[in-house]
């Protein structure tokens, strides 16, 4: 969330290019890797747990820190000890749960990328293979064996962002577009979408990963959120409040981009 509201010249943003954002953002990130557990692993709720979805999604929003702000500071060294950590990712999965599957996908990706190891490229291609083997033929990125609309849009807001960051790939880029279709033909006028149709009953919905589906967002899904039906990031505790709002400063880093072309 620091690195990008340090990225967007947007009107009346004062944390814009401001030099604290940085410190503060390494600083987040050393504490990261000093709480590790021994083999990379990440705890959630208790010592010890080795949580996927904790090290996926931390891994993956350390990833977009080092992208966003690689040219304010050198991240190699805090990469390289992130390694174990990429190497667990590598080692684990939780195919019921394609959102976290997809987060460590964009850990994985990104930290190809960034540091141009051959065996990060390997993991990373193991883990999209895996991703692309869960998707349905109808578009579902399946929760627990079922369609969420909040979760679907989770991973497509995280898919996305590995494809537009950290290069093209046909096959993610094909199942984004099937996966989107699925996201706009389960929306329902005026209500913007079924709670209760919801694998997982979420309430919610992440929007960068949306922007470019048939005017989708900006005729239901934006309408939704400000007429109360989906929930807002200011609405929520600080656990779920950071990656929602991330997701909206991610949808607007996104506009800028397609907007310069």
């Amino acid at each position: 969330m620091l690195a990008y509201a340090h990225a967007l010249p947007i009107n009346k943003n004062p944390y814009y290019q401001k030099e604290a954002l940085v410190r503060w953002s390494v600083g987040i990130w050393a504490h990261w890797l000093e709480s590790r557990t021994v083999d990379g692993a990440v705890c959630e709720a208790y010592p010890n747990e080795r949580s996927v979805c904790a090290t996926a999604f931390t891994a993956a929003a350390f990833i977009e820190t080092a992208h966003l702000l690689k040219d304010q500071y050198d991240w190699q060294p805090m990469l390289a000890d992130a390694e174990r950590t990429m190497h667990w990712l590598s080692e684990h999965t939780t195919t019921d749960a394609f959102n976290q599957m997809a987060a460590s996908y964009l850990a994985l990706s990104g930290y190809a990328a960034l540091t141009g190891r051959d065996d990060a490229a390997a993991w990373a291609s193991s883990r999209r293979d895996v991703l692309l083997s869960l998707i349905r033929d109808d578009g579902v990125l399946p929760e627990y064996g079922g369609f969420d609309s909040g979760y679907q849009s989770l991973s497509l807001a995280t898919l996305a962002a590995a494809e537009r960051h950290f290069g093209s790939n046909n096959s993610i880029r094909d199942a984004l577009g099937k996966a989107s279709r699925t996201m706009r033909d389960n929306f329902t006028p005026p209500f913007g979408f079924d709670t209760a149709a919801n694998a997982r009953r979420t309430q919610y919905v992440f929007p960068s990963g949306l922007s470019g589906v048939d005017g989708l967002l900006e005729t239901q899904i934006m309408p939704s959120i400000e007429a109360g039906r989906a929930l807002r990031p200011s609405w929520m505790d600080d656990r779920y409040f950071i990656g929602l709002a991330t997701d909206f400063m991610r949808l607007r880093h996104t506009q800028q981009i397609m907007a310069a072309g």
